[in-house]
C-alpha cells in the first residue's frame, strides 16, 4: 500500500485513520493479522515510534487485539466494529456540517441537500 502524508493531521492520526478504514471497510477482517510496527514504519518511510502510537490507539479503540509477541489482530467483536464505525460515521458528520455551517448552510439546508443527491444517484442508476 502507498503512503502519502498531508500536513494538516499529525502522521500517527493519519496512520490510524488509514487502518482503522482498512477494518471498517473489511479490508481487513475480524480475526486477520495487522501488519506490523516494523512493516508498516519501513513501507510508509516513518518512526516506528509513530506507528506505535497510532496502534496502541487503534487497541483502545477495541477494534484491534494486542497479542503482545505474537503480534495484533482485528477483533473477532463485531459489536467493537459496529460501534467504531458509527463513532467514524459521527465524526464525518460533524467535520461535515461544521463545514457546511461555515459557508452558511443550515442542518435542514443540508438534510434537503443530502436527501436530493441521494434521489439523484438511486435515479441516475435506473
Amino acid at each position: 500500500m502507498s503512503w502519502k502524508f498531508n500536513d494538516s493531521e499529525p502522521i500517527f492520526r493519519q496512520i490510524f485513520n488509514r487502518i482503522r478504514g482498512m477494518i471498517l471497510r473489511g479490508e481487513l477482517k475480524p480475526g486477520d493479522a495487522v501488519p506490523t510496527v516494523r512493516a508498516i514504519a519501513e513501507e510508509a518511510a516513518v518512526n516506528p515510534n509513530t506507528v506505535q502510537r497510532a496502534l496502541a490507539e487503534l487497541d483502545s479503540s477495541g477494534i484491534v487485539i494486542n497479542n503482545g509477541t505474537s503480534g495484533r489482530t482485528v477483533t473477532t467483536d463485531i459489536r467493537a466494529i459496529e460501534r467504531e464505525r458509527s463513532a467514524a460515521a459521527e465524526e464525518l458528520a460533524e467535520h461535515f456540517s461544521d463545514a457546511a455551517e461555515s459557508i452558511g448552510f443550515t442542518a435542514e439546508q443540508l438534510l434537503r441537500l443530502i436527501i436530493d443527491k441521494k434521489g439523484e444517484e438511486k435515479n441516475e442508476g435506473c
